[in-house]
């Protein structure tokens, strides 16, 4: 990873600490209970972000790699859209995987989180941040630059919900 690229890690794991410490500091029925005009419980809000965070892993470990220019620069109109939305804090339907079935303890879901992180610092550790590294589904090819600035605006949109509304 280069510099910026790791600022951005870092920004990541402290809002992520931020999220996690909010969520665990609540009673185990609050974790798990539904707030008044909310869809999901913090223990929900939780697991959505491990499943984004478990299948954007996923999707790199397939081994598709790609180095070519074309490619690369395809995704970027659908990355720079993403990137809109969850900035603004508009409201989307759950992508394919991500939806949360709330069965599952804080605790066991940190965990998994946690080592997500870790097997996804080794990939980016091992390529450099602008080259293709993964096909999403919805945004194409994403570099690991790519991964960093998505996954950060989607813990920061969700960041709002816990601070805000818990």
């Amino acid at each position: 990873m280069d510099a910026e690229c790791k600022d951005l890690w870092a920004q990541i794991e402290r809002r992520k600490a931020r999220m996690v410490q909010s969520i665990e500091r609540l009673h185990p029925g609050a974790q798990m209970a539904k707030q008044e005009g909310r869809a999901w419980s913090p223990n929900m809000l939780l697991e959505h972000l491990v499943l984004a965070e478990e299948l954007s892993l996923s999707e790199i470990e397939q081994g598709q790699i790609c180095r070519f220019e074309a490619i690369k620069r395809s995704s970027k109109f659908f990355k720079n859209a993403a990137l809109f939305v969850l900035k603004r804090g508009i409201r989307v339907p759950v992508g394919p995987g991500m939806a949360p079935t709330g069965k599952h303890a804080t605790v066991d879901l940190v965990g998994r989180w946690n080592d997500a992180r870790a097997r996804l610092s080794q990939w980016l550790e091992k390529v450099e941040p602008d080259v293709p590294l993964s096909k999403n589904s919805r945004f194409g090819w994403l570099t690991g630059r790519d991964l960093l600035l998505l996954a950060d605006a989607h813990l920061q949109y969700h960041e709002r919900d816990v601070m805000q509304k818990r």
